[in-house]
C-alpha cells in the first residue's frame, strides 16, 4: 500500500511540476520606443533587445526635472542593460521617473513578445 501511494504522489508531483514549467518564448529583435507617464508629463523610452538581452535603453523626451530625476535618467538605464531585467531599484528620491522607465521598458519587452516579470531570470 506504501509504494502504490509514494507513486500516485510521485506522479501528482511530477504533473504538477510540468503544469508550472515556464513556456518558451521568443522575443523579437529590434528597438522599441514606448511612451509612459512620468512626473511632469510624458517619457519616451528607446529599448533595445538583440538575441533575447537587452542591449541599450535611452530615455528620449520627458519633462522630468533634472536636478531631481536627473541621476534617475542616467544610472537606471545601465542597470536595466547589466541585469537584463526591468525589475531593478529605483532612484531615491525619483521614484516616479524610475517607474516610467521600467513600466516603459516592460513595455517593450512586451511589444516584442516576452514576459517582463520573468525576463533576464533565464540564464542564456
Amino acid at each position: 500500500m506504501n509504494k502504490r501511494l509514494f507513486a500516485a504522489c510521485l506522479s501528482v508531483g511530477m504533473l504538477l511540476a510540468g503544469c508550472s514549467a515556464k513556456k518558451s518564448t521568443t522575443v523579437k529583435d529590434g528597438t522599441y520606443e514606448e511612451t509612459v507617464d512620468g512626473r511632469n508629463g510624458k517619457v519616451t523610452v528607446s529599448t533595445t533587445i538583440s538575441s533575447g538581452k537587452i542591449t541599450n535603453v535611452e530615455v528620449k523626451d520627458n519633462k522630468e526635472t533634472p536636478e531631481i530625476a536627473g541621476t534617475a535618467i542616467t544610472e537606471l538605464p545601465k542597470k536595466i542593460v547589466e541585469k537584463n531585467s526591468p525589475n531593478v531599484d529605483g532612484v531615491t528620491g525619483a521614484t516616479i521617473t524610475s517607474d516610467a522607465i521600467k513600466e516603459a521598458v516592460k513595455n517593450a519587452i512586451k511589444t516584442a513578445g516576452g514576459d517582463p516579470d520573468s525576463f533576464g531570470s533565464d540564464s542564456a
